[in-house]
């Protein structure tokens, strides 16, 4: 229900008549009635608690009314069978006692059931359930409010999850929840027709992608959060290891970093959108499904090959169905340097963020940062707000009040936890580049102003250009960051030079602005991930290398990663998992008089860090923890002669009874989702559940990317083999 009448309920004193109900509920629990089971009378039970007859009925009535208990003829009052266990809520709905922010909030929770229920709903589908549910997606509109109700009822029914089932009819036939608000709703969603053709011809994970993109246009923001993380029941449990915060103890483990693999395609701007400086990308999924690429170009940076003509830069943006083919949306910048009065606007340093925070107003759901010049006392970074992120307006007419430099792409997030944004601006400190983090609320107040600290910094002069710094989808524990590092190899010209390509473009810049370092600099971008914001590890090998010596490489403002990372599908066909896609700049300041472009890369789901177990066994102890499901998932990938076993301690480092290495069977494989099966209980960890347990893994040959504890989901059945099947001493 509604946060006010929760409050006036938590503030509510206790009636007689609620104590009495109370006392028989007890009751029932004490003595192990069952339903059809007989209740005291009136005048016993009156006399047990010493109260009067009218309060005792007064009590009963309550229970009645959910649903409880009933009266019978010659039996007095029995405790209900087949109890309805959402008649309280049913009463309540159809009362019309609920907010429209509470039916919103039930309809929201229906979707996340349905979602948890999908593999259930494939499973036990049967003919003559999809001919019913052909059936009413031909007799009704599409994405009409009965058909919907009908369609989904149905859904929930083919579970097998009577109470689920129970819920769903109530919730949808109380609330007429109006789709039909949402502009965007019949553009790019699955009808229900294209639903029952892939139920009947299609494969499981097109049937829940098809789910997925059904419920998400109709998501509010402030439900959409919620939603992705209940859809990923490991994402509050989630454990990387890109740091060791979790980590007891090792031996003949080391933590190994993976680099993303360049791919095939690329995005790059056509004139007069791009030129040799178009970078600086924001990434971002909106409600549609779509994801929108934010980027500048417009004006050259002079080389050998092109001059750097009158300055018109821009502000564009591009499209994705699936995060890997763009088509550019607009036509005209949406920043210019005097769109707004009295300001000067750097465009090449603009930044735009799809904001996450759910009591955002709607048209200030988007926001820009960019570098303001108003007088030579009054500049810095300014703030604007938009509702569809194509045209904006100034929050405020003057900067920010934060200690920081903007020649960077600076970055914007919002941290549910703690309730405030997260900006993150570059800092310059005694001559090296930084990134200086500011905590607020409300743009107005900054508070925590803190430049960056790196745990075990083996190289504190290293200096970091950019920070594309953002909260890890797949954990709720983790905020993950690729800066640029800086590298001007001390600013030496000498025949080091010629090892990497371009000497002759790299000395025109040298030569043409007197800064030898436009020689000698090159970049590539590191990882880094923090539980806070402020403490993080950083990899100091590079997670992004540049890569071939090819033409417009290993040059100054190369390899620069965008803000925001895309789960997208994997090439492999065949049921491969889904992959992280990041786009980098590539050709900057471009080779040969191109432009330069946007260049797709890859890389495993929570691959950033993996713990790595050689040829010889290797293990691995983490701290304590609470396990808060009844199951375990590995992200893990082995070799064909490699292993992981499990073992599961108590809080003292005990191997818990059954749950030993010999007790297990042993993983190889490769999968995001591994779940651990031992000789009891299978994967099913329910006795453990609420208890402070910790993990060993004992492998070979084996890399873990990441654990979770998740919901238990029945293991699949082992397929018998004929007893003539023997084993062969020699092969």
């Amino acid at each position: 229900m509604g946060y006010k009448m929760a409050e006036t309920i938590s503030k509510s004193i206790e009636t007689l008549a609620d104590s009495v109900e109370r006392s028989i509920l007890q009751y029932v629990n004490t003595e192990g009635l069952s339903p059809g089971d007989p209740l005291p009378k009136e005048e016993e039970i009156a006399s047990r608690l010493n109260v009067s007859r009218h309060s005792v009925r007064e009590g009963i009535s309550g229970l009645k009314a959910l649903g409880v208990i009933e009266s019978r003829k010659r039996r007095g009052m029995v405790l209900r069978e087949n109890v309805n266990a959402f008649e309280g809520l049913r009463k309540l709905a159809k009362a019309k006692l609920f907010t429209e922010d509470d039916k919103k909030d039930f309809m929201h929770l229906r979707i996340v059931m349905e979602k948890g229920m999908l593999p259930q709903i494939w499973e036990n589908r049967t003919p003559d359930d999809l001919r019913e549910l052909r059936l009413i997606a031909e007799n009704s509109q599409d994405f009409d409010i009965e058909g919907e109700i009908l369609f989904h009822t149905k859904l929930f029914s083919m579970s097998g999850n009577g109470i689920a089932s129970q819920f769903q009819k109530i919730i949808s036939s109380a609330f007429k929840y109006d789709f039909s608000e949402n502009s965007e709703w019949s553009k790019d969603v699955p009808t229900h027709s294209e639903i029952c053709d892939i139920l009947e011809r299609g494969t499981q994970k097109e049937f829940e992608n098809a789910m997925n993109k059904h419920f998400f246009t109709y998501m509010s923001n402030k439900n959409k959060e919620a939603e992705q993380m209940c859809a990923d029941p490991g994402y509050y449990s989630r454990e990387l290891f890109t740091d060791l915060e979790m980590v007891d103890s090792y031996q003949n483990v080391d933590f190994r970093l993976h680099h993303p693999e360049r791919c095939d395609d690329f995005y790059a701007p056509e004139f007069p959108y791009a030129s040799n400086l178009t970078g600086g990308g924001s990434i971002m999924q909106l409600d549609n499904g779509k994801w929108r690429l934010y980027f500048r170009g417009g004006y050259n940076w002079k080389s050998p090959f092109v001059d750097e003509g009158e300055p018109t830069p821009c502000l564009s943006v591009a499209e994705s169905e699936d995060g890997i083919h763009w088509k550019q949306i607009t036509t005209k910048s949406i920043l210019n340097k005097n769109d707004y009065e009295g300001i000067i606007s750097n465009v090449l340093n603009a930044t735009v963020f799809l904001d996450s925070n759910p009591d955002a107003p709607k048209d200030e759901r988007f926001k820009m940062l960019f570098h303001g010049y108003i007088s030579e006392d009054c500049h810095g970074l300014m703030l604007a707000v938009s509702e569809d992120g194509l045209k904006f307006r100034l929050k405020f007419d003057k900067p920010l009040n934060i200690e920081a430099q903007y020649d960077t792409h600076n970055t914007l997030c919002w941290n549910p936890k703690i309730k405030k944004y997260h900006l993150y601006t570059r800092i310059r400190r005694f001559g090296k580049r930084g990134i200086r983090m500011h905590l607020t609320e409300d743009f107005k107040t900054f508070t925590n102003a803190s430049d960056l600290t790196f745990r075990n910094d083996e190289y504190p002069d290293t200096q970091l250009y950019t920070n594309e710094i953002i909260p890890y989808f797949r954990s709720a524990k983790y905020m993950v960051g690729f800066p640029a590092r800086y590298c001007d190899h001390g600013q030496i010209w000498t025949k080091s030079q010629l090892y990497p390509p371009g000497a002759e473009r790299r000395a025109f810049w040298a030569n043409d602005r007197k800064f030898t370092r436009l020689g000698t600099v090159a970049t590539d971008t590191l990882f880094m991930s923090s539980r806070n914001g402020w403490i993080w590890d950083r990899q100091e090998e590079s997670f992004l290398r540049p890569g071939p010596c090819t033409e417009g490489s290993w040059i100054y403002g190369d390899n620069y990663f965008c803000y925001g990372m895309i789960p997208t599908k994997s090439g492999l066909g065949f049921g491969a998992p889904d992959e992280i896609s990041f786009y980098a700049s590539e050709n900057y300041i471009g080779d040969q008089g191109k432009p330069a472009r946007f260049r797709r890369l890859k890389l495993r789901q929570d691959g950033f860090v993996s713990a790595h177990f050689g040829a010889h066994e290797g293990v691995l102890v983490t701290r304590p923890f609470v396990l808060t499901e009844n199951s375990l998932s590995l992200n893990l990938e082995t070799s064909a002669w490699g292993t992981l076993t499990v073992e599961i301690l108590d809080e003292y480092g005990n191997v818990i009874p059954d749950y030993g290495r010999n007790n297990m069977y042993s993983i190889y494989g490769d999968s995001l989702d591994i779940r651990p099966m031992w000789k009891k209980n299978g994967s099913d960890l329910s006795e453990l559940k609420g208890r402070k347990i910790a993990l060993r893994f004992i492998g070979r040959d084996a890399d873990l990317y990441s654990y979770c504890h998740v919901p238990f989901r029945p293991d699949p059945e082992l397929p018998e083999i004929s007893p003539e099947a023997t084993f062969e001493p020699k092969i």
